[in-house]
């Protein structure tokens, strides 16, 4: 396997710019996922790391050679595409082997390898049949087989699951992570499905309008998100943003929500916030009859394993979601104190920008 280098890379359509100096390295052996809303420019990166789109600047390594201007053939990379791609009048041995029948490598070597990628990915009962007999998750099996066949430097994938109800998608996600961890592979995948992206990354490149947004693991990008939109984004439930004001008392700048006092603030820094963000999670109905704001509960989606509430508040345009305690018995109609974890509070100052803030 192979790192894969992104050094200022740029596109652009004509005028229209899309993906602005992208700078990215990715380790030998590391799955990183991008991640971002539709026409962020997630499957277009893809594209130019492949060679199938060119970068208007910038150049693309892999393994530290230069491959900006290599054709797509010669670059050591595989790409597994959302519509599998497969050959409709080929049975599945074929399809698997369809690159190396190209380089005109020996029936002996193909046959093979083709059947040593058949039984990692557990189709070689499949190797006779062609597409029209496959379910769509053992059709991606055998689009990923293409690929592992070819001894690839980088696997790209560009959001494979899509096509995929939602059970098999978690299959196929548990799949997808087991090859990993077998093959050691150095791995990007593409995909707008956050959890998708906490599941499988080591790290995660979150993608807005042709720019990274952030970098991390899954759970620092969680936690400490660098921006209101990578807040908003990761996260189901996404993440409830509440207007706040910036008070004084004694001199020292206090957060107040609602009218009440939330705390005083850590640092002059703070003063800047406009915008409070708080996980679902880190929000809770009063026992006590005591709260930071209250809220009137106008729907409770239950999904088994968890609930959630969905309230209506003066503190935000926009229904705050809670999580609710499995003891907690609440009815849609009730107004209820609410509770927030000051612990847990992210702030963000009129540009979208995380500020830092520490109540005391």
């Amino acid at each position: 396997m192979g790192s894969l280098n992104l050094q200022g890379v740029r596109k652009s359509f004509g005028p229209q710019e899309v993906i602005h100096g992208i700078d990215l390295d990715v380790e030998d052996g590391e799955f990183v996922v991008f991640v971002g809303p539709s026409g962020c420019g997630k499957s277009t990166m893809l594209r130019m790391i492949s060679g199938l789109d060119q970068v208007t600047s910038g150049r693309v390594l892999i393994a530290g050679r230069d491959v900006t201007y290599v054709h797509p053939s010669k670059r050591k990379v595989a790409m597994v595409f959302q519509s599998y791609a497969l050959f409709p009048h080929m049975t599945v041995a074929q399809n698997i082997g369809f690159g190396l029948r190209l380089a005109r490598l020996p029936k002996s070597e193909i046959g093979q390898k083709v059947k040593a990628a058949a039984e990692v990915l557990q189709i070689e009962n499949l190797l006779g049949r062609y597409p029209r007999q496959l379910s769509g998750g053992q059709r991606q099996r055998v689009a990923i087989g293409r690929a592992i066949i070819r001894n690839p430097q980088v696997f790209l994938f560009d959001e494979p699951l899509s096509n995929l109800d939602a059970a098999l998608r978690v299959k196929m996600r548990l799949e997808i992570a087991r090859l990993h961890k077998r093959l050691v592979a150095t791995i990007v995948y593409v995909t707008h499905d956050q959890t998708e992206a906490m599941t499988l990354a080591d790290r995660i490149v979150v993608i807005r309008d042709g720019a990274i947004a952030q970098v991390g693991k899954p759970i620092e990008v969680y936690e400490r998100p660098a921006s209101k939109f990578v807040a908003g984004f990761i996260g189901a439930p996404s993440m409830n943003f509440l207007i706040a004001a910036i008070g004084s008392e004694g001199g020292r700048p206090i957060l107040e929500l609602s009218g009440k006092i939330l705390g005083n603030l850590g640092s002059q820094a703070a003063a800047n916030a406009v915008e409070l963000g708080i996980r679902p999670e880190h929000l809770a109905f009063s026992d006590s009859g005591n709260g930071d704001f209250l809220g009137e509960v106008e729907l409770i989606e239950e999904l088994g394993s968890e609930s959630f509430a969905y309230v209506q508040t003066e503190v935000s345009p926009d229904p705050v979601t809670i999580r609710l305690d499995p003891e907690r018995k609440v009815r849609a109609g009730d107004r209820l104190p609410v509770v927030v974890n000051r612990n847990a509070i992210h702030a963000f100052d009129e540009s979208g920008a995380s500020v830092p803030i520490n109540l005391q």
